[in-house]
């Protein structure tokens, strides 16, 4: 224990204990160890309570919907990002309701509602703009370009990312940088620039490899193996549709699960392996996950393969 960090347990250490639960359960969400991680902010939140620390307490009740939303519980995220609003109101902490109102966000944009989510990372950008908070606006700039790419407006979203993309490289931050990257891929891929969008892709994932980002690596195996099923390379497709499902499992992601199973389907249909592909298909329809989108698709294609 550094001689810093024991004067301050001294003389505060309900407070040292909070931020203690605070950081080691941020470690266990990224390795996707969510049981840990769980537990921790639990534990943060008893502390918070204990110290009578309102603040501190809101941000254990955000940390417990962020456990949620990485594992794809949105409903369980939901909530616990509206107790979390509810309790900042009350105090009138603005960071914490920024915080909340991009959460609310990010959980209705998985659940497909970008409407929805558009108005709420709306809520969180005016926060943040009158605090003068440039961190928290970027933050929640990429996911508005992110909403955008996932409303077909491309070019509203490239004009963001290229303004984030110089922002992150004048601060040096690499993460950022590579997360930049793989937006601007994904949004030239659906614009139907692949080559652009490999590059950026391909650059996006050296970067996470050498930082260890493996939730990101994620979401860039599945991008890569979807440029490659868009050139119909389907067995380069499927071999990063396999890496991506085998990630998404170790990190615990069901939606990512799901989502790369389908991608497998789909490119061993295209490979004319029509056995396999209804293996990984009927796999998604029995793994509970509650986003229609992806289940109807599954349907979709299981169809498609009785039919032929």
């Amino acid at each position: 224990m550094s001689k810093r960090y024991g004067n301050k347990y001294i003389n505060d250490p309900e407070d040292c204990l909070i931020d203690l639960y605070r950081k080691r359960g941020e470690v266990y969400r990224l390795i996707g160890n969510y049981e840990q991680a769980y537990g921790d902010f639990c534990r943060m939140r008893i502390a918070s309570r204990r110290a009578n620390n309102k603040n501190k307490h809101a941000e254990a009740v955000i940390q417990l919907g962020n456990v949620f939303l990485h594992k794809s519980e949105f409903e369980l995220a939901e909530s616990y990002f509206t107790q979390a609003l509810n309790m900042c109101q009350k105090t009138a902490n603005l960071n914490g309701k920024a915080e909340c109102y991009q959460q609310l966000g990010k959980t209705k944009q998985y659940r497909e509602n970008p409407p929805e989510a558009l108005k709420y990372y709306n809520d969180s950008l005016k926060i943040y703009t009158d605090l003068r908070d440039e961190a928290g606006k970027s933050s929640v700039l990429e996911h508005i370009a992110d909403n955008y790419r996932l409303s077909g407006e491309n070019e509203k979203a490239i004009k963001i990312l290229d303004q984030l993309l110089v922002y992150y490289q004048e601060l040096e931050d690499k993460i950022k940088v590579g997360r930049i990257l793989q937006s601007l891929g994904q949004v030239y891929r659906e614009r139907g620039s692949y080559l652009e969008g490999a590059e950026y892709l391909t650059k996006a994932y050296d970067i996470t490899k050498k930082t260890g980002n493996r939730i990101a690596m994620v979401y860039l195996l599945c991008d890569l193996g979807l440029i490659c099923y868009d050139n119909c390379q389907y067995t380069e497709a499927k071999d990063l549709f396999e890496q991506c499902y085998i990630l998404s499992e170790k990190q615990r992601i069901l939606y990512m699960s799901a989502v790369s199973l389908l991608n497998l389907g789909d490119a061993c249909i295209k490979l004319g392996e029509k056995n396999i592909a209804k293996i990984n298909l009927q796999k998604v329809l029995n793994m509970g996950t509650n986003i229609e989108g992806i289940k109807n698709e599954a349907n979709r294609l299981l169809e498609q393969i009785n039919s032929n």
